[in-house]
């Protein structure tokens, strides 16, 4: 059953009918209970279609009048809703983000108070932290957003299953051929534990006050021989300094180390190869993985 004090603490029901797996990421949240009622919809108060995430809404008999003595928090947590399929229902907007199944089971996938901008793109979290989820062997999934270079950047952490390996490229793969560039993680981080606070929750603030994002990038240094670089390698190596504004990337310098994120990625492809797609950059992250690649690409 779920739990929100402002509807009767139970609105949703669902029977589990084994113990989940690695390929579980989350329990369902359910159906309604008898004479209660629950709504996905989106920003503008309009039903969403079958899997694209929106915010969860309750109604119903055990829906609350509102917060004691905070005519504020009541006005903003509840409304009165319209639509021809429904008529009038009174909402309580609860701020998780959800989906449907296609067997209209209802799936949390976070909350919206962790909803961030990264490059001027607002990015919720918790649907990052979802496809996460979504990658064979892991257990746990954080997604936060830390300052570092003069920007906001998104830095995933993930804790495996004790039996299972983990690869930061194959997680970074796997959410750009998913989500928007703005949602893939430049930097993601194997971990065996994630950082709780006093009341056990992941602490956040931890993650992004330690983020390795935060840090600033550093090329290896050139080698003796770095005059003599495969002409590709040189022409990948110049277009990662100018982008990442960093001076002479090294050979197995990784882009995303030094710096790079999704868009960084975009525009890299861009300048390099403008007819393949930004993923061949996520799974050949060295300058010389790439060269080798964009070279293999052109090849008859």
């Amino acid at each position: 059953m779920s739990a929100a004090a402002e509807s009767s603490i139970h609105s949703t029901l669902y029977e589990v009918p084994a113990t989940g797996g690695p390929d579980w990421p989350s329990v369902p949240y359910g159906r309604a209970l008898a004479n209660q009622r629950l709504y996905i919809l989106d920003p503008a108060g309009r039903p969403v279609p079958i899997g694209v995430p929106g915010e969860l809404h309750l109604a119903g008999v055990g829906l609350a009048r509102g917060h004691a003595g905070r005519a504020d928090m009541t006005a903003d947590r509840f409304r009165t809703w319209h639509h021809p399929a429904v008529g009038h229902d009174r909402l309580y907007r609860t701020g998780d983000l959800a989906r449907y199944h296609p067997d209209r089971l209802v799936e949390l996938l976070g909350r919206l108070d962790f909803q961030v901008k990264i490059s001027g793109v607002r990015v919720e979290l918790g649907e990052v932290e979802h496809h996460m989820r979504r990658v064979h062997g892991v257990r746990q999934a954080v997604a936060v957003a830390t300052a570092g270079h003069g920007e906001r950047r998104l830095v995933g952490y993930v804790v495996p299953y004790p039996t299972a390996t983990v690869d930061p490229s194959a997680v970074r793969a796997h959410l750009a051929a998913r989500l928007p560039a703005a949602m893939v993680p430049g930097t993601v981080v194997v971990t065996a534990d994630l950082p709780l606070s006093p009341n056990g929750k992941v602490d956040r603030r931890r993650l992004t006050q330690t983020s390795p994002a935060t840090a600033s990038p550093q090329p290896t240094p050139p080698e003796s021989g770095e005059g003599k670089r495969d002409p590709e390698e040189g022409r990948v190596g110049a277009v990662w300094g100018k982008i990442l504004e960093v001076p002479s990337p090294g050979p197995d310098d990784d882009f995303f180390a030094l710096g790079g994120d999704s868009f960084r990625a975009i525009r890299a492809m861009s300048a390099l190869a403008p007819d393949q797609s930004p993923t061949e950059l996520f799974k050949h992250r060295t300058v010389r993985a790439l060269a080798a690649r964009l070279r293999a690409l052109r090849q008859p």
